[in-house]
């Protein structure tokens, strides 16, 4: 028997169609995994933080499972860009949750659990009774997010106000605040 081209052209199809689902499946897995999306609990739950992705989000592990918390009330610069401008602010903030952080015990607080649209549960963060989001926007490495209110959003933006008064963190560098400034802007608009 001769296979012909229709044929080869149908059993490529059917492996490629097969890897497809294989691959997507263990990535989905994955994913799911990491955003334990099953998984709620009481505010004041202590977890330990797993890894720093960057700097204002964090995986930590609950018991058996891995969860990624977005750090509410804050946005900081993201490590990942090629922006010149941008680049040492971002490694401040991410040298900033590795050094205070990574590796330790920490408390996820919040009002009403919630996740963002990347199943990552939005939480303030405390250690030994530090809000490590104010205490970064307090020291200029990240900027109080008003896209959306929050509880604390009085005292993050006191904070920022007194960073940017003395020039603190990235308020000290002209071009970046004023990147900072912008992005203040359009989260005003929306």
């Amino acid at each position: 028997m001769r296979i012909s081209v229709d044929h080869i052209f149908w059993i490529v199809l059917a492996t490629l169609i097969g890897a497809a689902a294989f691959f997507t499946s263990g990535v989905v897995g994955f994913k799911r995994s990491m955003t334990g999306a099953d998984i709620q609990f009481a505010s004041g739950q202590k977890v330990a933080v797993t890894r720093i992705i960057d700097g204002d989000d964090l995986a930590v592990r609950l018991g058996d499972h891995q969860l990624r918390i977005r750090i509410l009330g804050i946005a900081t610069f993201d490590p990942n860009l090629n922006d010149p401008l941008v680049r040492g602010a971002a490694g401040a903030t991410t040298a900033y949750l590795s050094r205070t952080l990574l590796n330790n015990e920490v408390e996820l607080v919040y009002d009403s659990f919630a996740r963002d649209k990347n199943g990552r549960v939005l939480a303030y963060i405390h250690r030994n009774a530090l809000d490590i989001g104010e205490d970064m926007v307090a020291n200029g490495l990240a900027l109080t997010f008003t896209r959306y209110p929050f509880s604390r959003m009085k005292r993050y933006l006191a904070a920022e106000r007194l960073a940017r008064d003395e020039r603190t963190g990235l308020w000290g560098d002209p071009a970046l605040a004023r990147r900072a400034r912008d992005l203040q802007k359009v989260w005003e608009r929306q």
